[in-house]
């Protein structure tokens, strides 16, 4: 995945704002799983992956129909944030199993 920008994380962060609660971690790991993907796709052919783009995260999250309006006053919102830190934070540190990695998954 490329290096992240704040626009990346707000636009994942409305991504799973817009899908049930209990999709949101789900959600979060393929989109992260898709910017990877993406950004390996990137690098080996020298141009944007179809569907998920250049391997920024903020590209992989304009693939998804997203509501405009959220900000940092919506609780919500801010769930969905720390929802993206936290998948991020997981994914840099190599704590995603294989499976979860699989591409055929997302």
């Amino acid at each position: 995945m490329r290096d992240l920008m704040l626009s990346d994380l707000v636009s994942a962060a409305r991504v799973l704002r817009a899908a049930p609660g209990r999709d949101r971690n789900a959600l979060c790991q393929r989109l992260i799983t898709q910017a990877h993907y993406a950004d390996v796709f990137y690098k080996k052919l020298g141009y944007p992956h179809p569907r998920w783009g250049n391997g920024a995260l903020g590209a992989a999250a304009r693939g998804h129909a997203t509501p405009r309006g959220h900000d940092l006053s919506d609780p919500e919102f801010c769930d969905c944030l720390s929802v993206v830190l936290a998948g991020i934070s997981a994914f840099r540190k190599g704590d995603w199993s294989a499976q979860q990695r699989d591409i055929s998954r997302v």
